[in-house]
C-alpha cells in the first residue's frame, strides 16, 4: 500500500486519474446517462458532425437543425475544438464517447489547477487544489452543459501560461500560452470567453 501511495505521490497525474474514476463513478456506470442539453443538443450536433466526417463530407452544415444551420456558428458546439475533430474522425459520437470526452476535460482541468498552484505553493497544496477543483460545485452542477465544461478544462492552462509569460517571457511560454488560448476560445461557450476577457485585465492590474 505504501508503494502505491508513494507512486501516486511521485506521479500525481495517476492520482488525478484514479480520483476522477472514483469521484465520477456514477457517471461511468451503465445505467447512468447525462441529461438535458448534453443529450438534446450537444450529442445530436456532434453525431451529425462525426457522421459527416465518416461519410467523407466536410461537417460545416447541419441540415437537421432549424431547417439547416452552420455547425461552426453554433455557440454550444465548439466546432474548432481538436478533441471533437479527433473523436468525430475516429470513434464517432455516441453517449459513451461524449461522456468520456466530458470526463477528459474535468481531468485536465484538475491537472491544470495543480500546475498553476505549483507556481506558488507546495506539492501537497497543489494536489489538494487540483482535486478540489475536479469536484467543485460548478463542475458537478454543469455536467449536462458540455460547452461550459470544456472551458473549465482549458482555462487553467490559459491562466498557467499567463503567469509563466509574466514570470519568464520566453518563446516556449508564449507558444504554449497561444495554444492554450486557442483551445479555450475554440471549444467553450462565449460566456466563459467574455468572463476571461474581464478576468485577465483585472488580474494583470
Amino acid at each position: 500500500m505504501k508503494k502505491i501511495l508513494s507512486f501516486l505521490y511521485q506521479y500525481p497525474f495517476f492520482l488525478f486519474l484514479l480520483f476522477l474514476v472514483v469521484a465520477y463513478l456514477p457517471v461511468l456506470l451503465p445505467y447512468f446517462h447525462l441529461k438535458n442539453d448534453l443529450i438534446t443538443q450537444n450529442l445530436p450536433t456532434r453525431f451529425v458532425f462525426s457522421e459527416g466526417l465518416s461519410s467523407g463530407f466536410e461537417p460545416f452544415w447541419n441540415p437537421y437543425l432549424h431547417y439547416g444551420s452552420p455547425q461552426y456558428g453554433d455557440m454550444n458546439n465548439g466546432f474548432w475544438n481538436p478533441v471533437q475533430w479527433f473523436i468525430g474522425s475516429t470513434f464517432g459520437y455516441n453517449i459513451y464517447t461524449i461522456t468520456f470526452e466530458e470526463l477528459f476535460y474535468i481531468l485536465i482541468g484538475g491537472w491544470g489547477v495543480y500546475k498553476v498552484a505549483r507556481e506558488f505553493y507546495s506539492k501537497d497544496v497543489a494536489i489538494l487544489a487540483g482535486l478540489v477543483y475536479m469536484c467543485c460545485g460548478y463542475l458537478t452542477g454543469h455536467l449536462q452543459y458540455l460547452c461550459w465544461i470544456t472551458g473549465t478544462g482549458y482555462f487553467p492552462f490559459v491562466l498557467l501560461y499567463f503567469i509563466r509569460v509574466n514570470k519568464t517571457p520566453i518563446i516556449k511560454n508564449f507558444l504554449l500560452g497561444g495554444i492554450s488560448v486557442f483551445l479555450f476560445v475554440a471549444s467553450t461557450h462565449p460566456g466563459l470567453i467574455i468572463g476571461a476577457a474581464y478576468f485577465f485585465p483585472f488580474l494583470y492590474l
